[in-house]
């Protein structure tokens, strides 16, 4: 396998192909190296990007998926019982057909991710390990928005005077 550019990669997708999909595009597709099986995958960074590359990373969850994987809960992948015994045979490319693709994380009564979202743990605003506690549940769903081809995530901070 090979995620990213890299002398792999670019063996079964030509940089050039890349970058004609534009912003937060991929290819994903299998070839073959010196005769051994290959899975790429590569893709374009979102505009003003300012740190990973986000098509490569729908990249790299289009190729778990094709391998069996499924991300339809953020707390729940769903893994296969085994990987295919050969490669499968892949040549797909995508691109985003709207610039913004989000959530809005409903945080007006308590949620799941209310109160981490808000800057505290489950026990109120002074509970910072219990907020501590929760950031790898927020590190799940942001993979899971990042499987799901999503680029924003929007919230509502609530207020009260006694906080």
């Amino acid at each position: 396998m090979a995620i990213g550019r890299s002398p792999v990669s670019e063996v079964i997708i030509p940089t050039g192909e890349v970058a004609l999909l534009g912003a937060e595009g991929f290819i994903l597709r299998s070839g073959a190296l010196d005769g051994v099986p290959v899975l790429a995958t590569y893709g374009e960074p979102e505009l003003n990007a300012r740190g990973a590359n986000i098509g490569t990373g729908f990249g790299a969850y289009a190729l778990l998926e094709a391998l069996g994987y499924g991300f339809l809960h953020p707390l729940a992948p769903v893994r296969p019982a085994r990987l295919p015994q050969q490669a499968p045979t892949i040549d797909r490319s995508e691109r985003p057909a709207w610039a913004i693709r989000g959530l809005q994380l409903h945080t007006m009564h308590p949620l799941e991710l209310t109160d981490l979202l808000n800057g505290w743990g489950p026990a109120g605003p002074g509970d910072a390990s219990g907020w501590e506690a929760g950031l790898p549940e927020w590190e799940r769903y942001l993979a899971w928005m990042l499987a799901n081809r999503q680029n924003r995530v929007h919230w509502v901070l609530l207020i009260g005077d006694s906080w």
